[in-house]
């Protein structure tokens, strides 16, 4: 009878001290989760920010007499897996018929689909990429006169396409500030508290849902001048291109 008090005061104690511990559910304790970050996109890794030197090693031999630097790169999200030169040139294409394509929608009406299969007027019409676009064409590049480099600044009055216009928009939710506590929604006001930090460093009030929904454009075509100033260019000495 004695060891059955014993063992009942034991099991006693520990049911008491495990509801004294702190995984239980409080509604107005903020998640004490500081490491949570935004999921990882499919596919792709997390590049941490970090500085590299360029330039020549102590041991190289070399006609160009550069001094090396330090140079910084911000984090940035890459895939996990490597892609060729014809996989990206993919992209950039892509990314180039898609300007396009909106462009020559504004004139034919063909390039963008504004209804649904059954016949219901779209808000956003999406690109048709079933039409094909005649380069060639003289009213098809005048509809994409913003796609080409500017007549003033052509080489030989080539029209080529300005690659500083082929900027890629992207979206994403800001889900580690939409989980934060004091971002939830009020079911008595019928709004949302609290604030958000956009990606500017502006704090803006959180209006609907859409506060939570990030846009950031990229540039996707190389800069071409970037070897001449990476490995070309002395500092205190004026720029000049020198040809071997």
């Amino acid at each position: 009878m004695r060891k059955a008090l014993i063992y009942f005061s034991i099991a006693l104690g520990l049911l008491f001290n495990s509801c004294q511990k702190s995984n239980i559910y409080h509604p107005d304790r903020e998640p004490k989760n500081e490491d949570w970050f935004e999921p990882t996109p499919h596919g792709m890794v997390y590049i941490q920010r970090a500085s590299f030197k360029i330039g020549p090693a102590s041991d190289e031999v070399s006609q160009i007499q550069n001094p090396t630097k330090t140079v910084s790169n911000e984090a940035f999200w890459m895939d996990d897996t490597e892609i060729t030169n014809n996989e990206y040139r993919q992209f950039v294409y892509w990314v180039r018929d898609s300007i396009a394509r909106k462009l020559l929608g504004q004139t034919y009406t063909d390039f963008v689909i504004a209804e649904s299969p059954d016949g219901t007027p779209l808000d956003n019409p999406t690109i048709n990429w079933e039409e094909k676009i005649e380069w060639n064409d003289r009213d098809f590049q005048m509809a994409m006169d913003e796609l080409y480099i500017p007549e003033e600044e052509q080489f030989l009055f080539r029209k080529e396409v300005d690659t500083r216009v082929l900027i890629y928009d992207y979206y994403w939710v800001d889900y580690k500030q939409a989980a934060s506590r004091r971002n939830s929604f009020d079911f008595a006001t019928q709004k949302y508290n609290g604030s958000i930090i956009n990606k500017d460093g502006e704090i803006v009030p959180i209006e609907n849902r859409s506060t939570f929904l990030m846009h950031e454009s990229v540039p996707i075509y190389p800069d071409t001048l970037c070897w001449i100033r990476d490995f070309a260019y002395t500092y205190n000495e004026p720029f000049t291109l020198k040809y071997f």
